[in-house]
């Protein structure tokens, strides 16, 4: 199963975290994200959770980091950081 496209997976970065999965998600200069695009970033989160894996999304868009604060997601079930910079250390 695919769980990126071949335009987001250059976004992608997979860090090493003691034997978890720890994967980054750049979402800078994605402007507006609906419920449809929230699906993909849920996945992801689903399918790293059975292995104590870690996701963290970069979102520098209000547009996109709106979707997360109304359904209640943002630092509950996503981390989520200001840059790339912040999210892999």
């Amino acid at each position: 199963m695919r769980t990126t496209t071949p335009e987001t997976r250059d976004h992608v970065t997979r860090l090493p975290d003691r034997g978890r999965h720890r994967l980054v998600v750049d979402l800078t200069g994605v402007p507006f994200m609906d419920s449809w695009g929230l699906s993909a970033p849920v996945g992801i989160r689903n399918r790293l959770i059975v292995d104590a894996g870690v996701l963290r999304l970069v979102i520098t868009e209000m547009g996109v980091r709106k979707i997360f604060l109304v359904t209640g997601s943002e630092g509950h079930v996503f981390l989520m950081y200001d840059s790339a910079e912040a999210a892999m250390t």
